[in-house]
């Protein structure tokens, strides 16, 4: 599967361009049994618009406020896969797993603030990056043992992720224009930029029966899980987490 667009909007310095592309295959494997792969990019260049103002008893709808060297791209990858084997006609394997990768890059540049008569600049650079993984595998059985019968799922997964930000520290409203007449002659501020980043990462391990006993249902289960969480604010320390 692939699509793009290439679109402009009616206010200068707005556009909206993306691009998908997203290949999947499935094999099958004999036995009923089946491996799938499935991919994704996704690419988004989209500005800032703060919208129509309302100024001296009117809607100034035709004129823009974004400056032009407001930019924004978005990158997300994605890559998954699913295999389910049966092992015999009462049992059957599942393995299921998933990469996301997601990036973001904004210099924000666009009046959205009345102060006065005047239209402050929101300015502001951002660069994040997002990751994340997830597995989980899993065993499903049907059987009797006497004259009970029994549906058992056995399973354990895994999840991790972790997120980075660069942002500046200082005032993000900085300069104006005049709102009928925007001129973008305003000159960037200094930034100040910090780093800041949170994570996590858990695990859990599980079990559950089902039992048909005569007229009687039955339905028990466990499970185990592990939490582990940071977190580094832009100014202070590391605070940690963690939970079972």
């Amino acid at each position: 599967i692939g699509a793009a667009q290439d679109a402009d909007s009616f206010y200068d310095n707005v556009e909206d361009n993306r691009l998908l592309i997203a290949p999947s295959l499935t094999w099958l494997t004999g036995n009923g049994g089946s491996v799938t792969l499935e991919g994704e990019y996704f690419q988004q260049e989209l500005n800032f618009n703060s919208g129509i103002k309302y100024f001296n008893n009117q809607f100034l709808f035709d004129r823009s406020y974004v400056d032009p060297r407001d930019r924004s791209q978005r990158d997300n990858y994605r890559v998954s896969t699913y295999i389910e084997q049966p092992l015999n006609k009462n049992w059957l394997f599942n393995l299921s797993g998933q990469y996301i990768d997601i990036n973001r890059d904004l210099d924000i540049f666009s009046a959205i603030l009345f102060s006065g008569d005047r239209l402050r600049f929101l300015t502001r650079p951002l660069t994040e990056s997002y990751t994340q993984g997830d597995l989980r595998a899993e065993v499903q059985g049907n059987f009797k043992i006497g004259k009970s019968a029994h549906k058992l799922l056995v399973g354990v997964e895994y999840n991790a992720f972790k997120a980075d930000t660069i942002l500046n520290r200082n005032n993000i409203f900085t300069g104006s224009i005049d709102p009928l007449n925007p001129i973008f002659n305003q000159p960037l501020p200094n930034f100040i930029l910090g780093k800041q980043f949170f994570g996590n990462t858990q695990y859990g391990i599980y079990v559950q029966n089902f039992m048909t006993l005569g007229r009687f249902r039955v339905l028990a289960g466990l499970r185990y899980g592990s939490f582990k969480s940071e977190f580094k604010p832009v100014s202070g320390t590391i605070v940690e987490t963690d939970a079972e």
